[in-house]
């Protein structure tokens, strides 16, 4: 294990400063989002990636989808719940909103593909070191996107492994 001069690993070190970034930037989490409806999105927002669930049904007409957005502020990842029909066009109101920190090197944001101890969790966010070589990415902080209480909680990233879906393309 690579420890510094103070005797604290990377990785608990890189998660700290993740927790300290995300602190210090608390006004700028993107609150101000939350009620908004998209598509078409709101000014200034490009989306980056977007997942829906795997775990929910289209069809029961309560779906959520995670959004990876950027905009002048910063890159965001929303929480939206479906606020259309079946059957007709798809509107999402944004319900959660996180901050997303500056991804250096190769650090890459994942969603929707990640595993806690070798179990599937599609509520898990993670920033991992993206090699094109692993089929697992190993997670350096990580974040639950709670469905239910329409909010993001940071978790520990200890067994926290997610699916490079590029690995053998």
């Amino acid at each position: 294990m690579d420890r510094g001069a103070n005797g604290i690993s990377r990785d608990k070190l890189t998660t700290i400063l993740i927790f300290l970034s995300l602190w210090i930037s608390s006004t700028g989490h993107g609150e101000e989002m939350i009620g908004e409806i998209h598509p078409p999105m709101p000014a200034g927002y490009e989306l980056n990636d977007l997942g829906v669930f795997p775990d929910e049904d289209p069809d029961s007409g309560l779906v959520h989808t995670l959004s990876h957005v950027s905009s002048p502020k910063g890159d965001f990842v929303w929480l939206n719940r479906r606020q259309d029909q079946p059957g007709q066009d798809s509107k999402w109101r944004i319900v959660g909103s996180m901050a997303v920190p500056p991804l250096t090197g190769d650090r890459v944001l994942v969603f929707l593909l990640c595993l806690i101890d070798g179990s599937h969790d599609p509520e898990v966010i993670a920033i991992v070191d993206y090699d094109a070589d692993s089929q697992m990415l190993t997670s350096h902080a990580a974040w639950r996107a709670d469905r239910r209480g329409q909010r993001f909680t940071m978790i520990s990233p200890r067994g926290v492994t997610c699916v490079n879906e590029s690995h053998g393309l």
